[in-house]
């Protein structure tokens, strides 16, 4: 497990703007492939090539494939890229959140002529909307959706957590209608959960979305991935 490291002398301001440039960085590269993939008359060339590449690439977190790592990390901010202060050849902690949320999508958009990546969708509402109205109860949770999740929250290392990831996220890929998910959300969640010091944030934020409907009148930070008070990552 990646520790994430705070350096004594960072600011708040600092380390809150950590994760939210995983966030942000993610973001903008769904978007750019997802409009590509999407555009009519016929998906861009580009678009089609880059998301197969990233489905090739599943679970190879220190691959050297200069196409792939392109994908990951132009247009990456500074301070996100390694080295580390561990090794020169291991990825940051923002890296693997990067290549886990992109190559996650990439299996989400797979076929899909609607939008898989959708601004505001947490992993644990996805996981409810997905679960809603299955089981015995009507109007409660199919237990084996719920299962999926809790996998991934528990997983113990990086690799199982991505493989319970694909598992939901390809249930979520064949529903009906499929089911969107936020991805750069779901990277800053990815980046977070590489520290056990964060993952129960995490785990708190996503227990809320699955299991209660926010309101008008909720507060809606409590629905949101946990960007205050994370950590920053030396390099």
């Amino acid at each position: 497990m990646t520790a994430i490291a705070q350096p004594a002398a960072t600011t708040e301001a600092h380390t809150e703007s950590t994760t939210a440039l995983v966030k942000k960085h993610v973001t903008a590269v769904v978007s750019r492939l997802q409009g590509g993939y999407l555009s009519r008359p016929r998906s861009t060339s580009e678009s089609v090539r880059a998301l197969a590449l990233l489905r090739r690439s599943l679970g190879a977190a220190g691959s050297t494939d200069p196409r792939m790592w392109a994908l990951v990390l132009a247009d990456m901010p500074e301070r996100l890229v390694g080295p580390t202060s561990r090794s020169i050849t291991e990825p940051t902690a923002a890296e693997k959140a990067v290549l886990a949320a992109l190559t996650t999508y990439a299996v989400h958009q797979q076929a899909q002529q609607m939008p898989m990546h959708v601004v505001g969708v947490g992993l644990g509402e996805a996981t409810r909307r997905l679960a809603a109205g299955g089981g015995d109860d009507p109007g409660g949770l199919d237990d084996a959706v719920v299962q999926r999740m809790h996998r991934v929250a528990m997983a113990q290392n990086d690799n199982l957590r991505q493989q319970s990831l694909r598992a939901l996220i390809t249930l979520m890929r064949s529903a009906t209608p499929p089911v969107p998910l936020d991805y750069g959300r779901l990277a800053a969640d990815l980046y977070l959960l590489q520290d056990l010091r964060y993952a129960p944030q995490v785990h708190l934020v996503w227990g809320r979305q699955l299991h209660t409907r926010p309101s008008s009148t909720a507060n809606p930070e409590a629905h949101q991935s946990p960007d205050q008070h994370t950590p920053g990552e030396s390099q």
